[in-house]
């Protein structure tokens, strides 16, 4: 239980440090291109910086999921310990799939809400 439980936390500390710099490159971002102060070449060194946080943020996800994947689900013993287990997959997945959408479209359509959404639902997780 211990393990899972350091495990869950110092997955969210990573995540969540990446989703807030990317809430801060993308606020910027959206700052800049409407007030129409930033350079062409400022708002192309924002869009990169973007990109490269969204791109680490599915790393770290890509990360945990093969850690997941070829050790702790199939070590894990049947019930809470797998259940836990497959539930960080899927939220990984989820996240890393937002994300990569994201690096590759350029476009932040939802991400707000769906990033809320994801951080009440492991504040609960958290707690329970």
């Amino acid at each position: 239980m211990e393990e899972r439980n350091l495990l869950s936390i110092a997955y969210k500390h990573i995540t969540g440090t990446l989703r807030t710099s990317w809430r801060t490159v993308e606020s910027i971002e959206k700052q800049e291109t409407a007030n129409g102060r930033a350079t062409l070449r400022e708002q192309t060194l924002i869009r990169r910086q973007r990109e490269k946080v969204e791109l680490e943020l599915a790393d770290a996800c890509k990360d945990l999921l093969e850690l997941l994947d070829r050790h702790l689900v199939p070590a894990a013993e049947a019930g809470e310990e797998r259940v836990f287990y497959l539930k960080m997959c899927v939220f990984s997945l989820l996240l890393r799939s937002v994300f990569l959408i994201l690096a590759y479209t350029g476009r932040a359509i939802i991400i707000g809400t769906l990033l809320n959404l994801l951080d009440a639902r492991s504040e609960r997780r958290l707690r329970n």
